[in-house]
């Protein structure tokens, strides 16, 4: 009777030693890609209006600007995006569908976005790197 306990403490003791090592190997390899995941986190989850931020900056002393888009903004199929460019811009107030002296562009593509600067008589200042353009009001 003895021996069978004692082998069973013995097999318990290097199961118990197995998954011990196991766990510090795993943690070793894991931890440079957790590290690697955490310094990217932000990048991973874009802040809302990202694509926006920039124009903030060339924007500092407006206080309203319009906001002119081919997408369809209606409540059913609109994607937020108006939202997301109100929320980054703020304190600048978006008045959509309206030409102003500054204006601010979002088109699904080039052409749509030279047909409204012609449409609406404005001349492109900045285009920012996803397509968000800054346009003045020709006099």
């Amino acid at each position: 009777m003895k021996l069978t306990q004692r082998y069973t403490q013995v097999l318990q003791f290097c199961v118990l030693c197995s998954a011990i090592i196991l766990t510090i190997i795993s943690f070793y390899t894991l931890t440079p890609e957790i590290i690697k995941v955490r310094k990217n986190w932000s990048n991973d989850k874009p802040y809302p209006g990202a694509a926006f931020l920039d124009l903030k900056d060339k924007l500092k002393s407006l206080k309203i600007a319009g906001y002119l888009t081919n997408k369809d903004v209606s409540s059913e199929k609109n994607d937020g995006e108006f939202l997301m460019a109100q929320y980054a811009l703020a304190p600048i107030v978006l008045d959509l569908g309206q030409t102003h002296t500054v204006n601010i562009i979002s088109t699904t593509s080039k052409e749509a976005l030279v047909a409204i600067l012609q449409q609406h008589k404005l001349k492109p200042l900045y285009i920012n790197k996803h397509g968000k353009t800054i346009a003045i009001k020709i006099k």
